[in-house]
């Protein structure tokens, strides 16, 4: 994350950093008073830059404000800072490269160098630095390219900055350290339910849909005929499924998997109860909902357990984990929205349309309460 956002604040920065040095001291001296003054820049840079990536989403603040403009390449500074030799750098934050006015230090140098492996197993010659070297200033003018091209709006690099800015002001502020082993034990305590396995039963249906070619009396009729064949042969009930049930579960024989007493997306009430009335292998009579006319077989079932906090100790620690870094995460977009001007125009987005996605959300935690912002207009 560091890393990160000191490249992007030294691109944003380097406009500032072009006055012409006004002495001509060794080499060596202006490295280090070049890389003093622009870490003193940096560190403000950074703060400015996470600031401005996180709260703006590329719009603009009200109708008469523009969006704002970034500069299509990245600024040149006026006078590099001096390249030093890399036969002989020695101190720490040495500048080895520049790129376009960017540069690439020693402690860059060695985290990406202490990957390479030396062709002796001991230490990198000359050629193997320069190949490292080589590799770090193509990803740095890729990098500037990229900038560029302004790719830090496309919606899956803002993903990647905005996941890079909560690892280090969320996530890594939340350790295991953080809780005791008694506070794992009064959480359990406190939720014992939520680690109890409910009571589940294993069910199959074959569901006789009313549509429009078949109303309710045909329908009926239709179940209790597949009733009738059933109560003569029950271990027919997969295959007639397959032939006959309208209902989506008609691939696997009309299995529905295991469920507890709270139920299943797309499974009515009035069967789930009717199930959890019912003994393993019984089958039940024709039992009507609103989409026909439901036919069920027991399986198996499955009776409540309880399990031990130690069978459940990393769950526990999982859990309590995530709690604390949703309070950061609203802690912290909290902090952002209270130096930020948000409006929303309620109107219009009550007129736009949604098609539900398929797909789940991912990416930032659950938010505990909403996102607070101004409606427009008052």
């Amino acid at each position: 994350m560091r890393i990160f956002f000191g490249v992007f604040a030294g691109l944003l920065l380097i406009t500032g950093c072009g006055e012409k040095s006004e002495s001509d001291n060794a080499e060596k001296s202006a490295n280090r008073k070049a890389k003093k003054t622009a870490t003193k820049k940096a560190a403000k840079a950074e703060e400015d830059v996470k600031e401005s990536f996180s709260s703006y989403d590329g719009t603009p603040k009200n109708k008469t404000e523009a969006t704002p403009v970034v500069e299509n390449k990245p600024p040149r500074a006026k006078e590099a800072v001096p390249l030093a030799n890399v036969e002989t750098a020695s101190i720490a934050g040495e500048t080895l490269a520049v790129v376009n006015g960017t540069a690439i230090d020693q402690g860059d140098f060695e985290r990406a160098a202490s990957r390479k492996i030396a062709s002796d197993g001991k230490a990198l010659n000359l050629e193997e630095k320069k190949e490292v070297i080589d590799r770090m200033v193509k990803d740095e003018l890729l990098f500037q390219k990229a900038y560029e091209q302004k790719l830090y709006l496309d919606p899956k690099v803002k993903k990647v900055m905005l996941n890079a800015l909560l690892r280090e002001k969320v996530f890594s502020q939340v350790k295991n350290s953080d809780f005791s082993e008694q506070d794992l034990r009064t959480y359990f305590t406190a939720h014992k339910d939520e680690f109890t396995v409910p009571e589940k039963i294993q069910f199959s249906r074959i569901l006789v849909k009313i549509k429009k070619d078949r109303d309710d009396i045909s329908a009926k009729a239709e179940a209790e005929r597949i009733y009738s064949q059933l109560k003569k042969n029950p271990d027919a009930f997969g295959e007639t499924a397959e032939k006959f049930s309208d209902g989506p579960y008609r691939r696997r024989g009309g299995d529905v998997g295991f469920v507890s007493s709270k139920g299943k997306p797309g499974l009515p009430t009035e069967v789930v109860t009717a199930a959890f009335e019912m003994n393993k292998g019984q089958l039940s009579a024709p039992i009507k909902t609103k989409d026909g006319y439901n036919i069920i077989k027991i399986k198996e079932r499955r009776a409540e357990m309880e399990r031990t906090f130690e069978q459940m100790k990393g769950t526990v620690m999982r859990k309590l984990k995530n709690e604390k870094v949703a309070e950061l995460y609203d802690s912290y977009t909290a902090s952002l929205l209270s130096a930020a001007t948000v409006e929303v125009d309620e109107e219009k987005l009550n007129n736009v349309a949604i098609k539900q996605s398929s797909r789940p959300t991912m990416g930032l935690p659950q938010q505990q309460g909403g996102m607070q912002v101004t409606p427009k207009g008052k």
